[in-house]
C-alpha cells in the first residue's frame, strides 16, 4: 500500500532514513506520470518528497538486510 492512498494530502512529507542499505538491495522507487524512478541513495542518506508522490521498495531478494526508517511529517 502506497502512503500516498492512505494520507491524500498535499501537506505531508515522506522521509526515508537509509539505515543499512548495501548495492545489492533494492531502493525506493517513484512513480510519476506512469514512468519509474530511482535515485542512487546510499546507506546514511534521508530522502524527503512529497507523500502524494506515488512510491515503493521492490521486494529485497539479496540475502542482505536492508533497513530504513520512514515517516510521514505534516508540514503546517
Amino acid at each position: 500500500v502506497c502512503s500516498s492512498d492512505l494520507f491524500p494530502s498535499h501537506d505531508i512529507t515522506q522521509v526515508v532514513y537509509y539505515v543499512t542499505l548495501t548495492a545489492d538491495n533494492p531502493k525506493t522507487t517513484f512513480v510519476y506520470r506512469d514512468q519509474e524512478y530511482t535515485f542512487d541513495v546510499k546507506e546514511g542518506d534521508i530522502i524527503t518528497f512529497p507523500s502524494f508522490l506515488r512510491h515503493l521498495s521492490p521486494p529485497n531478494q539479496s540475502e542482505k538486510i536492508k533497513t530504513v526508517i520512514s515517516m510521514n511529517v505534516n508540514v503546517l
